[in-house]
């Protein structure tokens, strides 16, 4: 449990670092930034979501909080995938602000999927 856990908390700081890079994400290549932002950030939440579906298969946490933590992320794919058609058309736009919050809302509702009895 503890290796999930500080796995678990390794990927909430990718995911941290991520929002960062979104955030001075003024540099010369902005389309190469924009990708690897939007990739940066879609990796730290399915490795959140991964960390937590192991969780509940191996029976650490209760699958109470699957449907909402399942409705969550397929809000974020969405999202995500709105902004990488976005980039997809040079338009130089960082990963949206919609995209870190929906992140976020995978992230938050994950923990507190958790932490429900």
């Amino acid at each position: 449990m503890k290796m999930k856990t500080n796995s678990f908390l390794a990927l909430l700081a990718g995911l941290t670092l991520a929002i960062a890079v979104a955030i001075g994400a003024g540099c010369a290549n902005q389309n190469r930034v924009t990708y690897q932002t939007l990739s940066g950030v879609y990796t730290a939440t399915s490795g959140a979501l991964d960390v937590y579906l192991d969780l509940v298969t191996h029976g650490q946490v209760k699958t109470n909080g699957v449907p909402g933590v399942l409705r969550a992320w397929d809000g974020f794919r969405v999202v995500w995938g709105q902004a990488v058609a976005l980039a997809s058309f040079n338009t130089n736009a960082p990963a949206t602000g919609m995209v870190l919050t929906a992140s976020s809302n995978v992230v938050s509702t994950i923990n507190l999927a958790r932490t429900q009895p």
